[in-house]
């Protein structure tokens, strides 16, 4: 390159430099102005990106969603079976209808204390009070157990359940861990929060 060619490139490319400057200002100014400015475009990108797009549908639910609650003579519950899709539940009704005792139940069988839920100190405050003398609460609740996550899916299979029988005479009121098939799998409460870990 000859000297006159390059004092004329390098003449132009700061008279370049100059004239972004000022689009860069505006284009900062703008930006102060609307906070919102190119958020679209961004979302655009992320929808348009295939290494971040994820597509749900389709795909098992994983290990340690809960597929089902069910009760029997629970709070104010004589039966009631709740089955809950694998992304957002929302339980909605009256105020004193049993949404409550829906949380409860998943509370009790996951092994938190009568007390924490609020609702009762102690395990026989939760049987339903019309149920009579004698009675029997059952609580159940279901999760999931597939994908890379399961716990012990030769033993346990696509699914595990919780169950918690509660007596006013007193008597068992442990846990019992049911495979998919509903065979009782194990009583101890040990497995239950080596269970609760893995998921």
């Amino acid at each position: 390159m000859t000297p006159s060619i390059k004092k004329r490139s390098s003449e132009a490319s700061e008279l370049d430099a100059e004239a972004a400057v000022p689009k860069r200002q505006a284009t900062e100014k703008e930006n102060q102005a609307d906070p919102n400015a190119g958020v679209e475009d961004d979302v655009a990108e992320t929808l348009a990106s295939p290494k971040k797009a994820i597509n749900v549908v389709g795909q098992p639910p994983e290990a340690g969603i809960i597929k089902e609650v069910y009760v029997e003579n629970f709070m104010c519950h004589p039966k009631l079976r709740v089955t809950l899709c694998r992304n957002v539940n929302f339980i909605h009704g009256q105020n004193g209808s049993g949404k409550s005792a829906i949380l409860a139940a998943i509370q009790i069988c996951l092994g938190a204390s009568a007390s924490r839920t609020h609702r009762a100190r102690n395990l026989k405050g939760l049987v339903r009070k019309d149920a009579g003398p004698n009675a029997t609460a059952k609580v159940r609740v279901t999760l999931w157990n597939q994908g890379n996550d399961g716990y012990l899916p030769e033993t346990y299979g696509d699914s595990i359940t919780v169950e918690r029988t509660i007596s006013l005479r007193g008597g068992y009121n442990g846990y019992k861990l049911l495979d998919h098939n509903g065979k009782e799998r194990s009583r101890n409460k040990k497995d239950l929060h080596e269970m609760l870990d893995m998921l």
